[in-house]
């Protein structure tokens, strides 16, 4: 029996496969799960945090320019990024096109920017909220002239997906405004509003400087704005001019 076993050891190592590397890619992990607990244990897990807007996106772009042979300084990377977002697939693809403007050893500046790239949508649309959120009025409204500059579909139409966005985001906001209050774990709050449980720590601390009654004051707002473009009163985009300035309040002047 002993020497069966032995074979049938030997055999077993003789038929073992490779050795091999399996990468798993999700969200975010949930430490209240007895997976996270063991993948932790014996795997190695990393975070790949979105670059940052402010730093990270500009000084990649830099980087990723510099070893082309070309440059950019901060302050144009900076530019950039406000115009199509942080994805560094988005960002690499118009970096490759820009690059092939200008030729090997140019310099990228706005002048080539504005040239070349076209201002993404999408992203504009994220800064708009991003920026009511803020309480940032002027931003705010800058961004939706942006946005209207060049619209693919009816400003009807264009103005209710803007304001689906708006709604969308407010939604959000009073969904982790009451689990914080309840405290609920970033875990919770993150698969409530459709965030990873990593970027959701930024989120939250924004949203605890927002009082639950702007919140609720804002949704009202939104749904008379929403029943004034369906029945045509005034321009949409008067209308969403409005709200952006109700939305956010003007701030003291300092002395």
């Amino acid at each position: 029996m002993t020497i069966i076993n032995s074979r049938c050891s030997r055999t077993t190592c003789a038929i073992r496969p490779k050795p091999r590397c399996f990468v798993f890619v999700t969200s975010g992990l949930d430490n209240r799960r007895n997976i996270a607990t063991i993948l932790k244990k014996g795997c190695e897990t990393v975070s790949f945090e979105p670059l940052d807007e402010r730093e990270g996106a500009p000084e990649w772009i830099r980087q990723y320019v510099g070893g082309a042979g070309c440059s950019i300084d901060l302050a144009s990377a900076a530019y950039l990024t406000g115009m199509v977002g942080v994805s560094m697939m988005t960002l690499s693809n118009e970096l490759d096109k820009l690059m092939a403007y200008i030729g090997f050893k140019g310099r990228i500046t706005r002048t080539e920017i504005d040239a070349v790239v076209r201002h993404s949508r999408e992203h504009s649309s994220f800064e708009l909220t991003d920026a009511i959120i803020d309480g940032d009025r002027k931003r705010a409204l800058d961004l939706l002239e942006l946005i209207f500059a060049n619209p693919a579909e009816s400003t009807q139409t264009l103005s209710l997906m803007i304001l689906g966005a708006i709604a969308s985001n407010y939604r959000r906001m009073l969904m982790a405004k009451d689990l914080m209050r309840q405290n609920a774990p970033n875990s919770e709050v993150a698969k409530a509003v459709g965030m990873s449980p990593y970027g959701v720590t930024k989120y939250n601390e924004r949203i605890r400087k927002i009082d639950t009654e702007r919140i609720i004051r804002g949704i009202e707002r939104i749904s008379r704005t929403d029943l004034a473009l369906k029945t045509s009163l005034a321009t949409p985009r008067l209308q969403l001019e409005l709200l952006i300035s109700e939305l956010c309040p003007v701030k003291p002047q300092t002395r």
